[in-house]
């Protein structure tokens, strides 16, 4: 997915395929620790996680749904 979302959900977590990687451009470092707890906590509801790569100098968070 080369677009990039504005905020990290659940429900985008959920949608996401095996393999599949979303881009996310946050506003601030809070909130990109934030979707990274978020991450973490829908990987241990959905038995599977999500590998999270930052860029706080750009503000982005990219997620990785990978088995668990």
């Amino acid at each position: 997915m080369s677009e990039k979302e504005e905020r990290v959900t659940r429900k985008a977590l959920s949608e996401m395929g095996m393999g599949e990687t979303r881009r996310f451009s946050l506003p601030n470092a809070r909130v990109i620790d934030s979707g990274r707890v978020t991450a973490y906590q829908m990987g241990n509801y959905m038995g599977c996680k999500f590998k999270t790569e930052v860029d706080y100098a750009n503000n982005m968070l990219s997620i990785t749904r990978v088995p668990k």
